[in-house]
């Protein structure tokens, strides 16, 4: 059995070398070992979503008492998330246990982050939310109904990661040059609005990506232990996709006002 090659390269949770050696370790499973499914992955994919939903809510609900602190919990949050994504990029099989773990601190940061949003403009987080999910579910159907199978290309991804990266580095210059400007390029001008709509029509585009790998992963015969695993990559670009939503609303919340 085998991966395609490079359809996981823009994602490190979803290389190519890391879905081949989970593969192989299929491959030297009995027969009778059960493997992963689409829908198994979408379950656990929408179950570490749910637990991050549940602790965003309740940071944001203590979130009042821990303002004087608030810096710190993010910063530790910030921290906890990293560790444990680097244990699970090197120890995917443990992903069953920690990919919850992950997701419960995953949201417990971005509570933090809605909390401030929500605190200029209430109800955002909600509107953001309802937007991920529906744009989610949107790429889902998409995907599943084949229309666009052959325009979905990590090679593109991986093209659109380095201009994301390359534009990241220059909002970074940017802001030391121009400290005056609280966020750099991305800030309220329609230079900033229409860099936000292209990061997220690319994030968009890459959930499309990670779905096809997924599909690739199953074929291949990947075990079943690893459905958490790939439920908590698709999980990383879900993040990126709400705060990039989060970002535009604050945009145009404040352009109506």
């Amino acid at each position: 059995m085998e991966c395609h090659p490079n359809e996981g390269m823009w994602n490190p949770a979803l290389s190519d070398d890391r879905l081949q050696g989970l593969t192989l370790i299929g491959e030297e499973m009995p027969l009778e070992t059960r493997r992963c499914t689409f829908a198994g992955v979408m379950n656990k994919t929408l179950i570490l979503v749910g637990l991050a939903f549940l602790a965003a809510l309740f940071t944001i609900s203590l979130s009042k008492i821990w303002l004087p602190n608030m810096l710190v919990f993010f910063g530790l949050g910030s921290i906890i998330t990293l560790i444990l994504g680097l244990i699970l990029c090197f120890k995917p099989e443990w992903a069953n246990f920690l990919a919850p773990i992950y997701a419960l601190a995953e949201g417990s940061t971005l509570g933090i982050v809605t909390f401030l949003f929500e605190e200029a403009i209430p109800g955002i987080g909600f509107q953001a939310l309802s937007i991920t999910f529906c744009a989610t579910f949107a790429c889902l159907f998409v995907y599943r109904s084949g229309v666009i199978d052959s325009l979905i290309d990590a090679r593109i991804a991986m093209v659109g990661l380095w201009v994301v990266m390359g534009v990241l580095i220059c909002n970074l210059i940017y802001q030391l040059l121009v400290p005056n400007m609280e966020i750099g390029l991305f800030g309220g001008g329609a230079l900033g609005f229409g860099l936000s709509l292209l990061l997220l029509a690319f994030y968009l585009y890459v959930l499309l990506v990670d779905f096809k790998t997924v599909s690739q992963a199953v074929r291949a015969g990947m075990p079943q232990i690893y459905e958490w695993y790939l439920g908590y990559s698709i999980l990383l670009t879900l993040v990126l996709v709400y705060l990039e939503v989060l970002r535009i609303l604050n945009y145009l919340s404040r352009r109506g006002r």
